[in-house]
């Protein structure tokens, strides 16, 4: 029945070796290569003959050859066993550009000694890249966040700032670690409640686009503020995108072609007078002409 059950769980060690994702290593206390998966060779590119026949070295040979910077993993390994370090972890760079995510820990046995060192080897070439081309996209994103003329900020469902452009930290002379955190209406209109017809609240009722002009003394300057909602998986409403634009320039043209507009309406009004005047006049001297003969 013992040599049963013990043939049942080496089946069940091997299948489940097998089955595992990682390449994995079992290195014994003197450094010979007691067992591994099939994981482990392809990974590594060695073949199960070389280490099946004990070649220990030549194994590690095999396997430093492949690294980027073998005398760093050495040392590594030589301070794990030296040590008798618990568990370690960290990234190993290969010359073909693939990283594995390498985890070693010590395999106790009765006594307090340890049989050796299992060590466990992922491929993570892929997540590292998308890790990488998502750090580029946030940079490219930021970047052109903080291009725009606009000042852009997004904020929750409580009027707390998440994140702002460079325009809007210079509007209101504070850097963004400032601002994060506050809330826009105590920040910009100086008031403990949001701002009378204030776009977001509109927002934060039906979920949609709203644009207000705002001009408020405690800002200085008239705003065309537009609130854009954000929505969760689910459509939920949790933000918007609040977005003004200066429009001072814009209001002082119209402001100016409105006293344009006036100034020609009057000029008209002058001329169209000095002109009835003058047919007036004209008549009086015709009927003089009349009465008195030529």
């Amino acid at each position: 029945m013992q040599n049963e059950t013990g043939f049942a769980i080496g089946k069940l060690h091997e299948a489940l070796l097998e089955a595992s994702l990682d390449g994995i290593l079992f290195v014994a206390a003197d450094g010979r290569i007691v067992t591994f998966n099939k994981r482990f060779t392809d990974m590594w590119g060695i073949s199960p003959d070389l280490i099946q026949s004990r070649s220990d070295q030549r194994a590690l040979d095999s396997v430093l050859a492949k690294l980027a910077d073998p005398d760093s993993f050495l040392r590594k390994v030589k301070d794990l066993y030296a040590n008798a370090v618990e568990t370690s972890r960290d990234e190993i760079l290969l010359k073909d550009g693939r990283v594995f995510d390498r985890y070693s820990a010590p395999v106790p046995v009765p006594g307090g000694t340890t049989a050796g060192r299992i060590w466990f080897f992922r491929d993570i070439t892929a997540s590292k890249r998308l890790e990488t081309e998502l750090k580029r996209a946030l940079t490219d994103w930021d970047r052109t966040f903080d291009s725009m003329p606009d000042m852009v900020f997004i904020q929750d469902m409580d009027f707390r700032i998440m994140k702002c452009n460079k325009a809007f930290a210079d509007a209101v002379k504070m850097r963004p670690e400032e601002i994060i955190g506050r809330k826009c209406y105590e920040l910009l209109h100086k008031r403990d409640s949001p701002w009378p017809e204030c776009p977001f609240e509109k927002t934060r009722k039906d979920s949609l686009c709203h644009t207000q002009e705002v001009n408020d003394p405690a800002i200085g300057l008239p705003l065309l503020v537009t609130t854009s909602p954000m929505l969760d998986d689910q459509g939920k409403l949790i933000g918007s995108v609040h977005i003004a634009k200066d429009i001072s320039g814009i209001k002082k043209i119209y402001m100016d072609l409105e006293q344009k507009v006036r100034d020609l309406q009057q000029f008209q009004k002058i001329t169209l007078g000095r002109e009835t005047k003058m047919i007036e006049l004209k008549k009086e001297i015709e009927e003089l002409k009349k009465k008195t003969g030529p």
